[in-house]
């Protein structure tokens, strides 16, 4: 099936290879085929993991769609460190995205809204904290242990079974809270999958205005949108200016036309025209700076358009703190273009 090459198949990622890992464990030593099998889905990981992001800790779907991904995530490293003896969970994704989380779906806020799912989920769920906790545990990291306790504390739902499972397997390590999220600068970039969190106040998400940005060099395939250079804006952990639709099925005309279509999202037309789907038609982020005053950012469409004549499309957004926000766009065509 060419899976190792299949980047964008979405479940296989998220489950199929999961289970099919997990017959080839419990099979071993027991079928005559099952050392194959095991071969092969430990080389596929060390060498495709992790498929959507880098080293800074991003997830090109988004954080709604990383969801799917968490057991897969949590129980591969665990099966192959008790055949190996070596510790998978020890690459920089794991390190770094806890801080994806504390950025991007702040306590009590909607979350930044890229991608398939994200508009309509409030709440952080148990198995996203356990997830937090977990990897923040695991390499010490206060803020993301602070994080995870913090939505754990008004949460009712349970955790899924496999990770249930995961939880009695992993003895949870002691770290040392901080008081409040205070010391993390207020914004944060990854670059890995383009996207950028500025804040104003991530310790309360009752007074923090929160601008999200995405210009990511994945492109937009499978649960990405094409919206590179697109910014949200939220508010007291609401939305106030931020992509709309809804995601009723993936593929209907709603989904095509506007929930996944450039025009549904905060970003630039030209002639009426949007971006593609596609890994051609990326941005990135070409600078991020931070100080306790203001941040700002530079993103970069100009290959996110095919082949409307667009040749030139640079975003930068300055939030001068406490609260302005200043867009401004660099735009050139082949023609005499409208924007919109």
């Amino acid at each position: 099936n060419k899976l190792e090459g299949r980047i964008f198949n979405a479940h296989v990622w998220q489950h199929v290879l999961m289970e099919a890992a997990e017959i080839a464990f419990a099979t071993l030593g027991e079928l005559p085929d099952a050392r194959t099998w095991t071969v092969y889905v430990y080389e596929l990981w060390l060498n495709r993991f992790p498929t959507l992001g880098g080293d800074d800790g991003g997830w090109t779907e988004g954080l709604g769609y990383l969801a799917v991904n968490f057991e897969t995530m949590l129980l591969m490293p665990q099966r192959l460190n008790q055949l190996t003896g070596a510790d998978f969970y020890d690459v920089p994704w794991y390190r770094n995205v806890p801080s994806f989380h504390i950025y991007g779906w702040p306590n009590r806020s909607v979350s930044a809204g890229f991608g398939d799912g994200d508009h309509a989920t409030k709440s952080i769920s148990a198995a996203r904290a356990y997830f937090v906790e977990t990897l923040g545990r695991r390499f010490g990291n206060p803020q993301a242990v602070k994080y995870a306790e913090t939505v754990m504390a008004r949460k009712s739902d349970s955790l899924p079974p496999l990770l249930a499972w995961h939880r009695l397997r992993e003895p949870a390590a002691k770290v040392a809270l901080p008081a409040l999220p205070s010391e993390l600068p207020l914004s944060r970039a990854f670059r890995d999958v383009g996207f950028v969190a500025m804040h104003t106040d991530l310790a309360d998400s009752q007074s923090n205005a929160f601008i999200a940005f995405n210009s990511c060099p994945f492109g937009a395939s499978g649960h990405m949108h094409p919206c590179q250079n697109a910014f949200n804006l939220m508010l007291g952990g609401e939305r106030l200016f931020a992509n709309s639709g809804y995601y009723i099925a993936y593929g209907d005309a709603h989904f095509e036309g506007w929930y996944h279509n450039t025009r549904g999202h905060n970003t630039v037309l030209i002639d009426d025209q949007g971006q593609p789907s596609g890994s051609d038609a990326w941005g990135w982020v070409a600078r991020h700076a931070d100080s306790r005053s203001m941040a700002y950012c530079l993103g970069d469409a100009s290959r996110a358009y095919g082949k409307t004549g667009l040749t030139r499309f640079r975003r930068h957004l300055v939030l001068l703190r406490p609260a302005t926000l200043v867009i401004y766009d660099e735009l050139e065509a082949d023609h005499d273009a409208q924007w919109s």
